[in-house]
């Protein structure tokens, strides 16, 4: 609603959503099953250049999984802690310009405290994604390069898969609007959950208030209501 859709669009989602979570699958999972190690490219990158730490790793030809099953859920991760309710605006205007988006991200992120749960998980994605079977990229090592080697190994890597970045980023902003979308119909069904809650401990209370009035004998009169008859006063007792 708040992106200009009105109710009748909103309950079309909301019927495609609950449909999809009762779905069946279209293939079982086969736990035992992974793919080969990622393609490596020709081009290389060196990190803590000019240091006896200094580190050169190939880049990856990144596969489709990469995208969807790894980027998608990291950058929902980064935008939400980072922009908040501004996530998918964001999001959409950065279809003309990724790296820029990802490049605004990273300069934030650089300028959260060190051990920022946010700053933590994107040296740990970073880290994994430049690791190949012969180089393990460690978090920490990736943390301690300059920011220049940290986005240049980003750009690099980006540049080698340009031509699917650039496809894949086209449609992301369409699926992160379903996905904010499911996260908002769960927030709701939370809120109203939580509610009834509220309103059946508010119920009980009442009750359990109510048996404690009739035991004790109701309200005491505190004089502030209207006055009624008086009750007729027993003659004083004579004393001989």
């Amino acid at each position: 609603m708040a992106d200009g859709a009105d109710e009748a669009e909103v309950e079309i989602i909301a019927a495609a959503l609950a449909a999809a979570s009762t779905a069946k699958p279209a293939e079982d999972l086969v736990p035992e099953w992974k793919p080969f190690p990622a393609l490596l490219t020709d081009d290389e990158f060196t990190f803590a250049a000019g240091t006896s730490q200094a580190c050169t790793v190939k880049l990856k030809k990144l596969g489709g999984d990469f995208y969807w099953s790894y980027l998608l859920p990291a950058l929902n991760e980064w935008a939400g802690a980072l922009y908040g309710g501004r996530a998918l605006e964001l999001m959409q205007a950065a279809q003309g310009d990724p790296v820029g988006f990802m490049l605004d991200i990273f300069q934030i992120l650089v300028n959260r405290p060190p051990n920022d749960r946010t700053k933590v998980s994107f040296y740990q994605f970073a880290a994994s994604t430049f690791s190949t079977p012969d180089q393990l990229i460690e978090p920490e090592f990736y943390a301690i390069c300059p920011p220049d080697e940290q986005m240049g190994a980003i750009l690099k890597l980006v540049a080698s898969n340009r031509a699917n970045f650039t496809g894949w980023w086209g449609g992301l902003p369409g699926l992160l609007r379903l996905e904010l979308t499911s996260l908002y119909f769960n927030s709701i069904r939370c809120i109203q959950t939580l509610n009834e809650s509220v309103i059946t401990a508010m119920q009980l209370k009442t009750m359990e208030l109510q048996s404690i009035l009739l035991t004790s004998g109701g309200v005491p009169d505190t004089g502030d209501g209207e006055s009624g008859p008086l009750p007729e006063e027993s003659p004083a007792p004579i004393s001989l």
